[in-house]
Parts: C-alpha cells; sequence; structure tokens
C-alpha cells in the first residue's frame, strides 16, 4: 500500500524547483539518496516559488524575498519523505 503526501505522487524522479532561495534566485542543492532497497512512497511538497519570490521584509533598505524569513527559520526548505526499507 503506498501513502499519499499531500498531492505528490508516490513515485518522484524529478528534482524541486528550489530547495534555497535567496534574494532573486532558487537553487536545489538538497537532496535524498536512497539505495535500491529503499522505496519512496511519499514526499513533502516544496514552498511555492511564488510565495518565496514575495518580499516580506526590508535588507538594506530594500525588499527582501526568500529565505530565510520570520516563518521560516533556515535558508533552506525542509526535506521529509515517507519510506518503506525492504530487508
Amino acid at each position: 500500500e503506498h501513502v499519499q503526501i499531500k498531492g505528490v505522487p508516490a513515485a518522484v524522479e524529478v528534482e524541486p524547483a528550489c530547495t534555497s532561495y535567496h534574494g532573486k534566485r532558487g537553487v536545489t542543492v538538497d537532496y535524498q539518496w536512497v539505495s535500491p532497497e529503499v522505496q519512496v512512497l511519499g514526499v513533502w511538497e516544496m514552498l511555492p516559488v511564488s510565495l518565496l519570490e514575495r518580499p516580506h521584509s526590508m535588507a538594506n533598505g530594500r525588499p527582501y524575498a526568500g529565505l530565510p524569513s520570520r516563518s521560516w527559520g533556515s535558508d533552506h526548505m525542509a526535506l521529509a519523505s515517507m519510506l518503506r526499507i525492504h530487508r
């Protein structure tokens, strides 16, 4: 039985649009690697880029968008997945 996690297909074979977003640019720098005996059942959704592009504070007198913010304290998004280990 597969466990669905909020709108994400059970088999995810593409990398997210970004896992970190600084200023005006998002990059994917965080990954979860699994071995063949591990089955990925689902993953958390990443924050939408449209949300990360919105200015949320001021930095050096200019609007600042991205991570970190008051809502998300890290400059990287959390990666989480549900796994099944086959032995």
